[in-house]
């Protein structure tokens, strides 16, 4: 875990949730904060853990990182295709392992929301064998306000963590 191991400088308590979601990764871990406070980074150290054993030849859907952005845009391009959307449908609501990375960092469509309320429901009601990651820098009441109670409930149904830590990149200097 040596990616994690990079993790020391924040809380003891999230250091071991992610230690123990990586190594079991099961049901729902949401992760919410301010940017640049290793939200992201401690989602890839839990996907990478994960990759290397469920996805030794990366090449099947048994984990997937993808961000809100790439999400949308994946999301945009398919809309009209039927068959790839309900592909899509089907990969994201049974991979072993989903993380979508800084939920809400932009306005979500009518369409994005349609399609995470089918995929979070479906992993919500077959949570036993499967993981889903949320990273976000909203709280509670604007995700809700973006994606409906609905997606929040599921989202917020497992584990929880709020990492308050400084913004670990330098801006102010440029």
């Amino acid at each position: 875990m040596k990616l994690i191991d990079d993790l020391d400088e924040k809380p003891q308590e999230f250091i071991e949730m992610v230690k123990n979601y990586a190594n079991n990764p099961k049901g729902f871990f949401l992760i919410a904060g301010s940017n640049g406070n290793g939200k992201s980074y401690s989602a890839r150290c839990i996907y990478e853990e994960n990759a290397r054993f469920i996805l030794p030849d990366h090449d099947n859907d048994e984990a997937i990182f993808i961000k809100h952005d790439d999400l949308k845009d994946l999301l945009t391009e398919t809309f009209n295709q039927w068959s790839s959307l309900s592909y899509l449908k089907e990969t994201y609501s049974k991979t072993k392992l989903l993380i979508i990375d800084d939920l809400g960092c932009r306005a979500p469509t009518e369409q994005m929301i349609g399609f995470l309320h089918s995929i979070l429901d479906n992993r919500f009601e077959d949570r036993s064998d499967i993981a889903t990651l949320i990273t976000t820098n909203l709280n509670a009441k604007e995700f809700a306000s973006k994606f409906g109670d609905a997606i929040l409930s599921r989202c917020s149904s497992g584990l929880k963590y709020r990492l308050d830590s400084p913004d670990r990149r330098p801006h102010d200097q440029f």
